[in-house]
């Protein structure tokens, strides 16, 4: 992502608030993991679902 072959991912996942499986990456949200990647000036988007609108600031 960091030799500016693409200028936006868009994730779209389901729940960028699930935790991956495995224990290993146990604790964090799928979305931290895709914003701490070096992206350059790729911008990072994803489609989100919510149950609640509190959701939406988290």
């Amino acid at each position: 992502m960091d030799e500016g072959k693409i200028d936006f991912l868009d994730m779209s996942m389901w729940n960028v608030f699930k935790e991956p499986a495995g224990e290993s990456f146990g604790g964090r949200s799928l979305l931290s993991y895709f914003a701490e990647l070096e992206r350059g000036n790729v911008r990072l988007g994803s489609g989100l679902w919510t149950r609640l609108p509190i959701e939406l600031i988290r």
